[in-house]
């Protein structure tokens, strides 16, 4: 039991440093290439496991199993992922990372409301710090400086459809773990290079004008793209709670506030040090009390 706790553990932890310095690394990016054609990585990450998925498994998954990972690709990373990158062009990296961080919140209340599951008083009262600090931050930074309405609209609008997706991910059969990520990213990905092709982003685009910086963050994006989702699918297999394993979107908002000071220069106020304190309360509380709700993890 201690070891396949750990496992769960060590995977969490990876999976909110991973996803916390993906907005720095999108950040750097669309300095030199177009905000959707960056979805791009979903694509060949999505190949490249599709491709490990044929030569490792031993049964084939459904029709049915198929669709259902298609659609949470389409909910997942068309809506969540491509609605965050059109977001973080109008708000700094830290600010984008802190408000997909309330995906824990709008799961908890969509499976509320759909499935009628209250959530348990330790997870609500971790919910409410969080989500506090969250609000502080928005109402001291808004105070302080310009903030894009739009840019914060276009980004809870993506968080909801993460949401939804970890919910139908949840609640649906799914192909297993590196199907499953593998439908899920190329299906998504199709989706928002749709939207970059009707944009006109590749004609505008060259791989020559990228500098070094650009292709290691594409690179680096590219390996984490598949370490993560692989990490994230797993996770909510295996955990009875949804909401510990999308604690991720509340630890990884300081991972990115902390990477987008340290190499872009991004302000730390008080403020922020304020909010993340409060948010890491709330998942303190989060954690805690969903860790005796935590399957059995096979070895």
């Amino acid at each position: 039991m201690g070891h396949k706790k750990f496992r769960f553990g060590a995977a969490l932890t990876a999976l909110w440093l991973l996803w916390g310095s993906v907005f720095l690394a999108l950040k750097v990016l669309m300095t030199a290439m177009p905000p959707f054609l960056t979805s791009i990585r979903f694509i060949i990450a999505g190949a490249l496991l599709l491709l490990l998925a044929v030569l490792l498994a031993k049964q084939r998954p459904t029709i049915r199993q198929f669709v259902n990972a298609g659609i949470v690709g389409a909910l997942f990373i068309f809506g969540g992922q491509g609605g965050m990158v059109a977001g973080e062009q109008y708000l700094s990296s830290g600010m984008t990372g802190l408000i997909v961080s309330t995906l824990p919140i709008w799961v908890t209340l969509l499976e509320w409301a759909i499935f009628d599951k209250r959530p348990l008083a330790g997870v609500s009262f971790g919910l409410f710090l969080s989500f506090a600090g969250i609000g502080l931050l928005l109402i001291l930074s808004s105070i302080q400086q310009h903030i894009s309405i739009l840019g914060i609209l276009i980004l809870l609008g993506a968080t909801l459809c993460s949401a939804a997706g970890t919910l139908f991910l949840r609640k649906t059969s799914q192909p297993g773990v590196i199907y499953g990520t593998s439908v899920q990213m190329i299906v998504g990905g199709l989706f928002v290079e749709m939207i970059s092709i009707g944009m006109g982003e590749y004609r505008q685009f060259r791989w020559e004008t990228m500098s070094v910086e650009n292709y290691i963050a594409f690179g680096y994006l590219q390996a984490i793209t598949i370490i993560g989702f692989l990490l994230f699918t797993w996770l909510q297999s295996v955990s009875i709670s949804t909401t510990l394993p999308n604690t991720y979107a509340y630890v990884s908002p300081v991972v990115a506030i902390l990477l987008g000071g340290a190499i872009l220069g991004e302000t730390i106020t008080f403020a922020i040090l304020s909010s993340v304190v409060i948010i890491l309360a709330g998942v303190v509380f989060i954690v805690m009390s969903s860790n005796n709700r935590t399957k059995n993890l096979e070895g």
